[in-house]
């Protein structure tokens, strides 16, 4: 195995173990293998049905992938419901956000001066 820089980490030992000397990553497997067949749409034990079931939102699969897609979509449907329109600012609200971000600019370029 490569070496691992643990300077940064508490001084607990690392112990690697294999898959079939760990009851606990036997299990995690043995999920993962069951998981993955209902995402795939394939047959599982009846036994496993409710299991499964309670694992997947009632019953409907929820899977959340990490995309700049998806971020782009769960982001702007939030800004859409939770910001306002600008054009509903008063003028003294436009001033203050003018102020705002004039001085968070400032800020940010004083930073990059360094």
């Amino acid at each position: 195995m490569p070496e691992m820089d643990l300077r940064d980490f508490p001084k607990a030992p690392v112990i690697c173990t294999p898959g079939d000397e760990s009851a606990g990553l036997e299990l995690v497997d043995v999920y993962l293998w069951i998981m993955k067949r209902v995402i795939e749409d394939k047959s599982i034990a009846p036994e496993l049905e409710q299991l499964c079931e309670d694992q997947t939102n009632k019953g409907e699969l929820s899977i959340s992938d990490v995309s700049l897609n998806t971020i782009d979509k769960r982001w702007s449907e939030f800004f859409e419901q939770n910001i306002p329109d600008i054009s509903s600012f008063t003028a003294e609200e436009l001033e203050r956000k003018e102020a705002f971000y004039e001085q968070d600019e400032a800020r940010r370029k004083s930073h990059l001066e360094k």
